[in-house]
């Protein structure tokens, strides 16, 4: 396969640097949110913020440091993780609740579902096997 002209050369360049990753994808992305932003409401601050995620983004990529480039990437896949869970239960739990009543099993603390529409009901925790008495 033949290879375009410089390519070598950008190839040798780039050899031992760290490159283009998902957080280098998410700051890019940022970045062209806030230029965007800055030009619809010209607040120059929003530009100089866009230009800086640039820079961090060009810094990252041609960086020879990958362990530091590696611990950021593990920082930034841990907090999206910890968003992942918590806006996706929520969203569960928003789903669960157009169907079912949730109530809290007063021994344990353990949540309970129940099937709305069933009048009152006598529900056993299954965590702890407390029985009581609510309307669903």
């Amino acid at each position: 396969m033949r290879k375009l002209p410089g390519q070598e050369k950008l190839e040798r360049f780039m050899r031992g640097r760290y490159g283009h990753d998902e957080l280098n994808r998410v700051f890019s992305a940022l970045a062209l949110a806030l230029c965007f932003v800055s030009l619809i409401i010209r607040w120059p601050p929003l530009s100089s913020l866009s230009m800086a995620l640039v820079i961090i983004c060009v810094f990252r990529s041609f960086s020879k440091n990958t362990g530091a480039r590696v611990r950021e990437a593990n920082y930034y896949f841990s907090l999206k993780s910890k968003l992942i869970r918590f806006f996706g239960g929520a969203a569960e739990n928003v789903r669960q609740r157009m169907t079912h009543r949730i109530f809290t099993c007063p021994s344990c603390g353990q949540r309970c579902k129940v099937p709305k529409g069933k009048g009152r009901v006598r529900i056993t925790c299954k965590h702890c096997g407390a029985q009581f008495i609510k309307k669903a």
